[in-house]
């Protein structure tokens, strides 16, 4: 038996997509919608072109906003500042297209000067302000009118107060790890406002943060939280944050007697006990066994629980003079036996 494995429609060929296409492009419908087409974009053009030389239609409203620079913290104005000019200008063409799309214009910087300062007052005349409007506007753009078409405000000298800064950055070192204490830098800021809201401050806190997972040493930029009313001399501060990894290391350390009654004699089942201490790697081989006093006190033997089912009283040790630096410390054995003997 044989099976036919040749398609029924081999042979055939699929229609050309290309000679479609050719054979609907020349229908007089298609031709028809074509031409209609093309009239209207060169309509559109030209009423365009038209309408952009129309000089009735050529003056067009612009807002600018307004910046002030260079303002000492010191300084303040009596009275709130214009925040925006609004030109009235006329344009041809696309600068009018431009403009007419999106009326709002580039940032206008108006800058304090020292003279502005020693005379109290900052001004900007009409003159002055048509000219920084044009220079952001270009040559082809004629200016109506500005509003407002000057500035002039006095000043007025802030009362300045230095308070603390306080640190609100909580660090948390990794594992093996010792975090040493924060550093702020400035520690101090010059706070300026009015003085009865000054009186009422006595820091300047840093904005709160939980920095985790600290393994090198790092330096982060803190924002300032400044109360209202008021402005800072700086917005933020440097935290250094330093850390370092810890070691261990071990000593035997001679057990001493304390405290015993002339008459009485104790003695501790062991000569020795081991020291272990947790230390930064930098103070590694910094001390010897002399360093350390192990003792067990005589007078501990009352304050010592009694041994359940009739077992040996064993008493604490006790480390005493422990060196700086030392971050923590276990003794081995904690608890020893002893002997209690009169004279």
């Amino acid at each position: 038996m044989k099976l036919n494995l040749i398609p029924k429609d081999k042979g055939k060929k699929n229609p050309n997509r290309r000679e479609t296409l050719n054979q609907r492009v020349q229908t007089p419908r298609f031709r028809k919608g074509l031409l209609f087409v093309v009239a209207l974009v060169i309509s559109s053009g030209l009423w365009l072109l038209t309408a952009l030389n129309d000089s009735s239609n050529s003056t067009i409203e612009v807002v600018f906003p307004l910046r002030y620079a260079d303002l000492s913290d010191k300084y303040a104005f009596e009275k709130e500042p214009p925040h925006e000019v609004v030109a009235q200008v006329e344009a041809k063409g696309f600068t009018l297209l431009r403009y007419s799309f999106n009326r709002r214009g580039d940032t206008i910087t108006h800058f304090v000067t020292e003279s502005d300062i020693r005379k109290k007052r900052f001004e900007v005349s009409d003159e002055l302000m048509r000219q920084r409007v044009r220079a952001k506007l270009g040559n082809k753009v004629i200016v109506r009118s500005i509003s407002p078409s000057n500035i002039s405000i006095p000043f007025y000298r802030r009362n300045s107060k230095s308070v603390p800064v306080v640190n609100k950055v909580v660090p948390e070192e990794r594992g093996g790890y010792m975090l040493y204490p924060m550093n702020i830098e400035p520690s101090n800021v010059e706070v300026y406002g009015a003085k009865s809201v000054l009186d009422k401050i006595t820091f300047i806190a840093t904005e709160a943060k939980h920095i985790k997972d600290i393994h090198q040493d790092e330096v982060i930029s803190v924002p300032l939280v400044a109360p209202a009313g008021v402005t800072l001399s700086t917005e933020r501060v440097k935290a250094s944050i330093k850390v370092e990894v810890l070691t261990q290391q071990t000593f035997e350390v001679p057990l001493k007697v304390v405290n015993v009654p002339p008459s009485m004699q104790l003695r501790p089942f062991v000569a020795t006990v081991d020291v272990r201490i947790v230390i930064p790697q930098s103070a590694y081989n910094r001390y010897k066994p002399s360093d350390f006093i192990a003792v067990v006190d005589y007078n501990d033997i009352h304050k010592a629980p009694q041994p359940k089912g009739g077992g040996s009283k064993k008493l604490k040790v006790r480390v005493e003079e422990l060196p700086e630096r030392i971050i923590r410390y276990e003794v081995s054995p904690l608890l020893v036996e002893y002997l209690l003997e009169e004279n």
